[in-house]
């Protein structure tokens, strides 16, 4: 098992490691999947996370972690707040779309995106 960073806009190091993980059957944790608490409001208000949020029925959150599941990760979200505890569980109702995946996993490129600090967007 390996325990990462991991969310849409992960680096392409990370994403580097994330590749070397799933061609060795390696299991991939990952933690702040919804961009740490420093960056999680930019992720939050992000239009395509809000869409396919609403499209959905669902919490930005609860996008962002189903995204990572349904990559092969298994997700760990921390909150001490019960409201979103049960958010964070009520993910396994719904699934993304491979179009909606991809229109996720294009955010790196997004000019929002980019403005994440070096930990995030190491260029």
């Amino acid at each position: 098992v390996n325990q990462l960073q991991f969310h849409p806009w992960s680096s392409d190091e990370a994403m580097l490691a994330i590749n070397y993980c799933r061609d060795n059957n390696i299991n991939i944790v990952a933690y702040n999947s919804m961009g740490g608490s420093m960056e999680k409001d930019k992720a939050f208000s992000h239009a395509v996370l809000q869409d396919i949020a609403a499209a959905h029925h669902k919490s930005v959150g609860q996008v962002l972690l189903r995204w990572a599941i349904q990559q092969g990760a298994a997700v760990i979200p921390g909150t001490g707040n019960p409201k979103h505890m049960a958010q964070n569980l009520a993910v396994f109702d719904f699934e993304l779309s491979a179009a909606e995946m991809a229109r996720m996993e294009e955010m790196r490129k997004d000019a929002v995106v980019q403005s994440l600090p070096s930990f995030v967007n190491p260029e």
